[in-house]
């Protein structure tokens, strides 16, 4: 049976084939399953094969991607199902959304204000209507707010970094992704 590799200029693997000629491929006795399912993570120098250590995992990178896009979606739900129990009794929304729009409220009328012009304080608790704030407690809310979330924004760029450090697939799979803490 013909067992073949094709090699590349620095004796990487880029191609493997058991019972087929490959065009420019070189007879080998062997060729083990990981060169098989990998061939790219493999160099080939005097009948031994050793690991490429210019090879990089295009698949773990990906993996890596989606894990963190994962884990930022975790977080975006946590954030839309866990809304804020305020000292006023009321709950409230603390999406990125909610603070962004929040925070653009309280930037809108410190310009007015500088401006000398009236701007209404406007905020709703979750499923309410909109009620006028006086600015220092709307403020008081928003750092409420922002002291709420920021245990889960941090435990997602912790998980992140732990992410981005992962060197084999294996290891990503130990990556816990949980902002119920």
């Amino acid at each position: 049976m013909v067992i073949q590799i094709k090699l590349d200029e620095n004796s990487v693997v880029t191609e493997t084939s058991v019972g087929g000629c490959i065009d420019g491929g070189i007879d080998v006795r062997e060729i083990p399953d990981e060169v098989m399912y990998n061939p790219s993570a493999w160099i080939y120098r005097d009948g031994v094969y050793s690991e490429n250590p210019d090879y990089t995992d295009s698949s773990l990178q990906f993996k890596k991607e989606s894990l963190i896009a994962e884990s930022k979606l975790k977080l975006a739900e946590w954030l839309n199902d866990n809304p804020m129990l305020y000292s006023d009794g009321n709950y409230y929304s603390v999406t990125e959304e909610k603070q962004t729009l929040l925070n653009s409220n309280l930037t809108s009328y410190e310009r007015a204000e500088s401006a000398g012009i009236a701007y209404p304080l406007k905020w709703n608790s979750t499923g309410e209507e909109c009620v006028e704030w006086a600015y220092d407690d709307l403020v008081g809310l928003s750092l409420a707010i922002a002291a709420y979330v920021a245990p889960k924004v941090a435990a997602q760029q912790a998980a992140e970094l732990e992410i981005k450090a992962c060197e084999t697939a294996e290891q990503l799979e130990k990556v816990v992704i949980d902002y119920e803490e």
